[in-house]
């Protein structure tokens, strides 16, 4: 389990904003189709993307 310092933490969140937009790996999908997958995003910690925001293409 990773553990992130409070001041690590505030240093990445002071960039963070809602709603942006990161590229980034697929390292679980725990439950296909179901909640979310979980990403590597280049940050101290990973990212969940819920499955009802993930972007749909064909």
């Amino acid at each position: 389990m990773l553990v992130v310092t409070d001041a690590e933490w505030a240093r990445i969140f002071g960039g963070l904003r809602f709603g942006q937009i990161f590229e980034g790996t697929v390292v679980n999908v725990p439950c296909p189709g179901a909640i979310g997958i979980f990403m590597e995003i280049g940050l101290s910690f990973g990212g969940f993307v819920d499955v009802l925001v993930i972007a749909r293409t064909e």
